[in-house]
């Protein structure tokens, strides 16, 4: 096993509330489908905010597939909307070479406690086309307050 600092750059960063609307599937595996589907979806209706592309793993280890959203009108009845609240994360980045490599490393007991990340929170990838450019990923994962179990 590797070790994170072996693969990816990590940094801390606060994020506002975001508003999204999109997919929620069963299995993580649910994901490449729930993109298609949100492809689809945004192309017959006027939902659209120029917004990023989301992937959320909810708590359970949904996976949620949206799109941020500043209005609510014309929203399908079977698409869901979430907010992803105010947080404070640890932001992981590397190669999308490394993903499985990641997955494997960050949710050790070990690594939980050196980043105080909180895997009882929704943790997510934003998808852009600076990141898809340069072949990266960056995972974002709430952190634990100072002082909280």
């Amino acid at each position: 096993m590797s070790s994170l600092e072996t693969f990816s750059q990590v940094r801390t960063d606060s994020n506002r509330a975001v508003t999204l609307v999109g997919y929620q599937g069963e299995w993580l595996e649910d994901q490449h489908e729930l993109f298609e589907r949100l492809e689809d979806t945004l192309t017959r209706i006027e939902l659209r905010n120029q917004g990023k592309p989301y992937l959320v793993i909810m708590p359970g280890l949904k996976p949620f597939v949206g799109i941020e959203a500043t209005t609510m009108n014309d929203v399908p009845t079977d698409m869901l909307i979430v907010t992803i609240p105010e947080d404070h994360y640890a932001v992981f980045r590397f190669e999308k070479a490394w993903i499985g490599a990641f997955w494997e490393t960050v949710c050790t007991k070990e690594n939980q406690l050196k980043y105080r990340i909180d895997l009882d929170k929704p943790r997510f990838e934003m998808i852009t086309p600076e990141l898809q450019a340069a072949g990266a990923i960056e995972w974002y994962i709430p952190t634990k307050i100072e002082g909280s179990t």
